[in-house]
């Protein structure tokens, strides 16, 4: 029988500005720390690569969009940054997907060997960043990484998301599809709590109610999914929860509270769940709030 998995993802002088946050963190912006990316492909580098990069920054690198463009491919060419927690998550340099969740899955450390990425544009995005912090302990080389802007999605994994026949309801004909245009709410998997059917995908689109509104917080009310597997290349779902675009996928019973952001200028966020041909679970309940500050 046919198995489909998902894995988890899971010496130049410049003058410094130091900015204090509401909440007293701290971080000190250089000015050539808040980039944009206006071609269609090019190289990223953290500050002063590939000599050391300086302590306590946080920088951002907006990859713009162009009209005929999709999404993005990433290639991390060259990546040493602090290494992980004992836990195995980045605690204190890192790079990250600004607009992915779960933000662990999408937070990169450590010294990577060459590796791709494909990320999609949300709806009307204008462009996609990416957000690099460092602490003020250890200094590494830092990054290189080449990207470049796409025109055919098509492949990229369910960045379009089928979308199902609910089974056994009435009107007939009834898509798994949910347009949420509440400011606050739940979601939940088809007949929460009994379980969910099999060879389910559904789409659950969050519609940007302002341009003031950031993201989206989300918190579990319940969550119980078909566990996941061990695979050579790690833990994989088989059914599972994620955001559409390239970002990590949740499967199992957890329980989590995230902010999923906008890309800025975007109209609207998906998120996908999909069920195979075996197991079904309780499904999710996930309570929502459109959020108006997202740090």
């Amino acid at each position: 029988m046919l198995q489909k998995y998902m894995l988890m993802l899971l010496s130049t002088p410049f003058i410094l500005t130091v900015v204090i946050g509401s909440d007293g963190n701290y971080g000190i912006f250089p000015p050539s720390c808040h980039k944009s990316f206006p071609q269609p492909e090019g190289l990223i580098t953290s500050p002063g690569y590939p000599e050391k990069y300086p302590a306590s920054v946080i920088c951002k690198y907006d990859i713009l969009r162009h009209e005929d463009s999709c999404g993005v491919r990433v290639t991390f060419e060259d990546f040493e940054l602090e290494n992980w927690d004992k836990d195995g998550f980045c605690k204190t340099d890192w790079l990250s997907v600004d607009s992915c969740v779960p933000e662990g899955g999408n937070r990169f450390c450590g010294k990577i060997s060459p590796t791709t990425y494909e990320y999609a544009f949300q709806n009307e995005a204008e462009y996609f960043r990416f957000v690099f912090r460092s602490d003020n302990s250890t200094q590494m080389k830092g990054f290189q990484i080449r990207y470049k802007l796409l025109s055919d999605c098509r492949h990229g994994l369910y960045w379009i998301p089928p979308i199902s026949i609910i089974p056994d309801v009435v009107p007939f004909e009834t898509q798994c599809f949910t347009q949420v245009t509440e400011s606050k709410g739940t979601i939940n998997t088809p007949f929460f709590p009994r379980h969910y059917p099999n060879n389910m995908d559904c789409v659950y689109e969050f519609l940007r109610e302002s341009p003031f509104v950031c993201g989206i917080r989300m918190r579990v009310l319940t969550f119980d999914l078909e566990e996941s597997i061990d695979t050579d290349l790690g833990g994989a779902c088989s059914d599972f929860f994620h955001l559409v675009g390239g970002c990590g996928f949740m499967c199992g019973s957890v329980r989590f509270i995230w902010t999923a952001k906008y890309q800025p200028g975007a109209s609207s966020m998906k998120f996908h769940f999909h069920s195979d041909e075996e197991r079904t679970r309780t499904g999710f309940q996930i309570a929502f709030e459109q959020i108006y500050s997202c740090y």
